[in-house]
């Protein structure tokens, strides 16, 4: 088993966190620009998108 001190889990949790925080911003950004459409395959990003849509059209 390796052993691991509290202050390399708090940095090593905190590089997890970036990149979860990087991966939400990609999203973001994604659905922003309208790269990701309706059809997406998670259900979630399906309804952000249209959510997107209809911002747009003003509906």
């Amino acid at each position: 088993m390796i052993s691991v001190s509290r202050t390399e889990h708090r940095s090593l949790a905190r590089v997890q966190e970036a990149r979860q925080i990087l991966a939400d911003d990609g999203l973001i950004e994604a659905l922003r620009s309208g790269e990701i459409g309706t059809d997406h395959d998670d259900p979630l990003v399906r309804i952000l998108a249209r959510w997107r849509m209809s911002v747009l059209a003003g509906t």
